[in-house]
């Protein structure tokens, strides 16, 4: 593998005059290939990312509260790096009162994907927790912080938990995004 001290000497022995030979210049051209396609300062090279993106296509799906029935809707999308970092972009509608773990539905290729960031480490391994705004469904005016929690449930199954006091006793609003990635600490 080039490195760059090597890939800035070849550049710098072109000569300005035009007495490049071909074999030089495709050796230059070689190295700085070489170098770009070999780096690893990003955790692996560019041509090892894996782009992923999952959303439910503007349809809402069912929201399931612990008992089966059906409390709410989502409208959700999962974008980012496979085993690097993710964007979770969702709106949720509640039907229901004093409900406070939400599941929903996802496609087996998307479970496989997510298992990749909640079981890197076993600090993740449970769930996520972020602080974000919910808001009243009824009124949206009426607004407070609360905390989500994300966790991997059985059966294909994503399980969002809010904890606020106004989730406690009103049906609920949220539309927000997340972005979260999970390194293997040590």
């Amino acid at each position: 593998m080039a490195t760059r001290p090597q890939v800035e000497a070849a550049i710098a022995a072109i000569e300005d005059e035009g007495n490049n030979k071909a074999s030089e210049v495709r050796d230059v051209l070689t190295k700085l290939l070489d170098y770009t396609e070999n780096d690893t300062t990003g955790g692996g090279s560019p041509s090892s990312l894996q782009p992923f993106h999952f959303f439910n296509d503007g349809k809402a799906e069912k929201l399931i509260g612990r008992r089966g029935n059906s409390v709410g809707a989502i409208w959700y999308s999962f974008k980012g790096l496979v085993g690097e970092s993710v964007n979770f972009t969702f709106r949720i509608e509640t039907n229901s009162e004093s409900v406070f773990t939400y599941l929903f539905q996802v496609p087996d290729q998307l479970f496989s994907t997510l298992q990749k960031f909640f079981n890197n480490n076993a600090q993740f391994k449970e769930e996520m927790s972020f602080a974000i705004p919910i808001r009243k469904k009824n009124n949206i005016n009426e607004i407070e912080i609360g905390t989500l929690s994300i966790k991997l449930s059985t059966q294909r199954r994503v399980a969002l938990t809010f904890v606020s006091q106004l989730e406690r006793t009103n049906a609920i609003k949220v539309y927000t995004s997340l972005q979260f990635h999970a390194p293997k600490f040590s």
